[in-house]
């Protein structure tokens, strides 16, 4: 199984050949290049299963490949191209056992009996089966790796993910002083629902919320499940205005389409908050964000406030 990542600024995702990726300087883009030479919707990034084809958009400074200007071409693995002045590269690799301080000592003892038996074994089919090993130990060890940051509920990230990406990001943010902002969100009256309707039902409203939720995010955002019914969303490249916008629409969305595929009726209220001089730290922003949540709970639920930095 390849990986895929897209290298760019001094970013870098994941990707999957299975989709699509829009790339621009609009913010509602997937792949966001906050760069004036960039078009607001440049290009896209169209995944065909096996491969990637870079299509340009009609774009004013162009994109291209080996220095030449392209309108639509294939990728080939391990691809450079750029996008008005950006640079960007595309690195595969087969999912493969990398050799890492943080992995348990068992992991590493097998990680090194593997290695060693690949160079001393002759006969390819043997090697061929001890590569089929490594290869299966290698997909158990990235789905547990996965299942330790998610919520077994929701699917969501998880609140231990939460903070180390979240420091990851204001990080970045502050070096490059580039945008980053932070939405908190509460589901409202959940208490006096589950009192109503009971746990189940309640844990069947958490699922269609980060359902919703996860479909109304951009591919560059980050969702978790913050704790009980309050989630939390970090929205890199994103300025608090436009982190209104995505706030309201999460709104909206769960107002709208909830109650028609759980059942019942059910609200959010966010608040947001932006990385700034005054609040640089996860636990600032955090907090931040926290105080507009309580705003929109005391105001009326089922709105959005934002929390000046």
């Amino acid at each position: 199984m390849k990986i895929f990542h897209l290298y760019y600024l001094d970013k870098k995702s994941e990707i999957s050949p299975n989709r699509s990726y829009n790339l621009g300087r609009n913010w509602d883009n997937c792949i966001i290049l906050p760069e004036k030479s960039v078009s607001r919707n440049h290009a896209v990034l169209e995944g065909r299963g096996d491969h990637f084809i870079l299509r340009d958009l009609g774009s004013t400074n162009g994109t291209y490949i080996e220095g030449e200007r392209i309108t639509e071409m294939p990728l080939r693995e391990n691809a450079k191209f750029r996008i008005g002045s950006c640079n960007l590269e595309i690195i595969s690799r087969e999912a493969d056992l990398t050799p890492s301080e943080n992995l348990p000592s068992d992991t590493m003892l097998f990680e090194n009996r593997i290695s060693k038996l690949m160079k001393e074994v002759e006969d390819p089919g043997i090697a061929g089966k001890i590569e089929g090993l490594k290869q299966f130990f290698n997909s158990k060890r990235e789905s547990l790796s996965l299942k330790a940051n998610k919520d077994g509920l929701t699917g969501l990230y998880n609140r231990r993910y939460l903070d180390e990406k979240l420091n990851e990001e204001i990080e970045r943010a502050v070096r490059y002083k580039r945008p980053l902002s932070l939405i908190m969100i509460d589901i409202d009256n959940f208490k006096k629902f589950n009192d109503a309707y009971g746990h189940q039902k309640g844990d069947e409203v958490l699922i269609t919320v980060a359902r919703i939720l996860k479909v109304t995010s951009r591919n560059m955002d980050i969702l978790c499940r913050y704790g009980g019914e309050e989630m939390a969303f970090i929205l890199p490249e994103t300025t608090p205005d436009h982190a209104m916008v995505m706030a309201d629409m999460c709104r909206q969305r769960i107002c709208d389409n909830v109650e028609q595929e759980a059942g019942v009726r059910v609200t959010i209220s966010l608040g947001v908050a932006g990385v700034s001089p005054r609040c640089s730290t996860t636990e600032e922003l955090i907090a931040a964000a926290d105080r507009a949540l309580y705003r929109a709970k005391h105001n009326g639920r089922n709105r959005v406030e934002w929390e000046e930095t």
